[in-house]
């Protein structure tokens, strides 16, 4: 112990994401949000699909630990495009990738709660900061990821 980090399996509070992702799924949760995002916001092909998920992933991923938001939208993902009738592929990649992308505030990984400790940077420059990761997140992962996707998994 002596300063030393000590390795964890899970960071404190994957659990409890773990399981709402796992309930969003058996209360049907899932399928309700779903058929919002294809009604409402008239999601209908695999790129509108992707945009919208990795736009959710990118702005829940500030506010929650990243494995909670990764643990909730995925099986998002993939309930909403199996309604739309596309492959989950590339809209749950996208989102996998795009709750990565935590650089805004304190909550969203252990790392930005460390610096955020240090006093050295405030909460406001780390917003800023981070906001220019969300644009540029949005920008670069839905092409990529079909891209990618459709090269590996042909055609998405």
């Amino acid at each position: 112990r002596h300063g030393v980090y000590e390795a964890r399996a899970a960071e404190p509070g994957a659990g409890g994401g773990l399981a709402l992702g796992h309930q969003t799924i058996e209360t049907g949760l899932s399928h309700w949000i779903g058929n919002l995002v294809v009604h409402v916001l008239g999601v209908g092909s695999v790129w509108s699909l992707t945009i919208v998920m990795t736009f959710a992933a990118l702005v829940l991923t500030q506010l929650t630990r990243n494995t909670v938001a990764a643990a909730i939208l995925c099986p998002l993902a993939v309930v909403t495009s199996l309604q739309v009738g596309t492959s989950p592929v590339a809209p749950c990649v996208a989102t996998a990738l795009a709750t990565q992308m935590a650089f805004s505030l304190p909550a969203s990984t252990r790392s930005n709660t460390i610096v955020f400790a240090t006093e050295r940077v405030r909460y406001g420059e780390m917003a800023r900061t981070g906001l220019w990761g969300v644009v540029f997140g949005l920008a670069l992962i839905p092409p990529l990821t079909i891209g990618v996707c459709g090269l590996v998994f042909g055609g998405q």
